[in-house]
């Protein structure tokens, strides 16, 4: 089993969004380890006490750090972080990942 010394980038994406993300990610730059998940929380609105339910989606995508910073800049663009309220994305270093595949079937 090799390591690698990869990144994760988190998403946080208006509702809906994620799913999309994930299959542009596996469909324009084949990439397979990304996930969508949903959340829910709330932002402040004007006072201390008001604040507003918000339900999100969040993407999480493990990637080579060869690759990560090309991704990060896609992903930012893409999903249009910065003319979206409410969304912003990180990048943090993983120690250590390990690469895993399936085995090809065959039908005897």
């Amino acid at each position: 089993m090799k390591l690698h010394s990869s990144k994760k980038i988190v998403c946080v994406l208006p509702l809906g969004k994620g799913s999309n993300l994930v299959n542009i990610l596996k469909n324009e730059k084949n990439i397979n380890t990304s996930d969508s998940s949903h959340a829910r929380g709330a932002i402040k609105k004007n006072s201390q006490f008001d604040f507003l339910p918000q339900e999100t989606d969040i993407v999480t995508v493990i990637i080579d750090e060869t690759i990560a910073e090309e991704i990060f800049e896609y992903i930012y663009y893409y999903a249009e972080i910065d003319k979206t309220p409410g969304c912003f994305m990180y990048q943090t270093h993983i120690s250590d990942s390990s690469e895993f595949s399936l085995p090809e079937l065959t039908t005897d």
